[in-house]
């Protein structure tokens, strides 16, 4: 689906569903030079589970029109834009790298509209190779390579499986309720995450 969000048109998968107010809402936020489709599989699922998704391509990626945002803190600004373009009020939202610190930053600005946070692969600072940014300094393609190379790496997909999130439900399972963590972050009506433990090498 398309939405505009002040002046930019802005793309969003939703997983083939229709967005339904009477259902919960998810927002997925992918890192630098990604899109909406490293989301592919987590989107359709919830989708066809019983929650609206949006899988958005932020500006200047993906299918999205605009100029790319310079930090964290427009990201998190442009997030709450993107819930008013869609008269949602309040969402669940799930962030990958430099979408996970915009997704931190807006629930910390705007707890009111984020019901829960999913975070993967979030680090405060966030370190980045040399070699990367000199790369998309220079406007090289190497860049983008760098960053698809290291966001799909089989050494670190979540389960060990050759297919991203495949074994995921397999992993839950195993790892049970002892090993889950679920933290709410400050008052009632705050935000609450919940913490997978890092699987073995």
């Amino acid at each position: 689906m398309r939405v505009d969000v002040n002046g930019c048109s802005v793309y969003a998968y939703t997983g083939g569903r229709d967005v339904d107010p009477a259902q919960p809402s998810i927002l997925f936020v992918h890192g630098a030079c990604n899109d909406h489709s490293v989301w592919a599989l987590q989107s359709r699922y919830f989708a066809h589970h019983g929650r609206n998704v949006l899988a958005v391509d932020t500006p200047g990626h993906g299918r999205s029109a605009g100029d790319a945002h310079s930090s964290v803190s427009d990201i998190a600004d442009w997030l709450a834009l993107l819930l008013d373009a869609l008269t949602l009020e309040r969402a669940a939202f799930v962030g990958h790298s430099l979408g996970a610190l915009s997704v931190l930053d807006m629930a910390a600005r705007n707890p009111a509209r984020v019901s829960r946070i999913a975070l993967l692969g979030p680090s405060a600072p966030m370190p980045v190779a040399d070699v990367l940014l000199d790369a998309a300094k220079a406007n090289d393609h190497t860049a983008f390579e760098l960053i698809t190379g290291w966001t799909f790496s089989a050494g670190h997909q979540l389960g060990g499986g050759a297919v991203l999130g495949q074994r995921l439900h397999a992993l839950l399972h195993t790892a049970g309720q002892d090993h889950l963590e679920s933290s709410h972050v400050g008052s009632p009506g705050r935000p609450k995450c919940l913490i997978l433990p890092e699987t073995p090498a």
